[in-house]
């Protein structure tokens, strides 16, 4: 059995049934680094580390949903979200619906092009992807 497994991976809160569903060229790594986040309360994705926080770590399970080459991990990823609906808040975790941006030291606030008004920089376009603190990203 290979060291290193390629694939899309589930985080599941067993209590609420909300999966966040993510991909990685070494799934044993990432699950453990997104564990440690959440042990040390410093998650990225605060829905999933306030859910950590809420239901403890006994609530959660993780595993392989579906092992793949590299170059397919984007489309699995993609049909995953859609598949467990988990950019809904009702059934998941996910901040968005698969794709690298987050994996490329890109902050949430390079992704988003600020429209000028008059100019007055206006940012209330951050809506699209969600709560962000301003202050981390300057």
């Amino acid at each position: 059995m290979p060291k290193k497994i390629s694939g899309v991976y589930y985080i599941l809160n067993t209590s609420t049934g909300q999966y966040y569903i993510g991909k990685s060229k070494n799934i044993k790594s990432r699950l453990n680094n997104h564990f440690s986040l959440l042990r040390h309360h410093t998650h990225e994705n605060h829905s999933l580390q306030n859910s950590f926080n809420e239901y403890g770590e006994s609530a959660f399970d993780k595993g392989i949903i579906k092992a793949c080459k590299e170059q397919y991990l984007d489309r699995f990823e993609k049909l995953y979200i859609k598949k467990y609906q988990s950019t809904n808040p009702y059934y998941g975790f996910n901040l968005v619906k698969g794709n690298n941006r987050w994996r490329n030291n890109i902050s949430p606030i390079q992704m988003i092009k600020p429209k000028r008004v008059n100019g007055i920089l206006v940012k209330d376009v951050v809506k699209t992807v969600g709560h962000i603190n301003w202050n981390r990203h300057r």
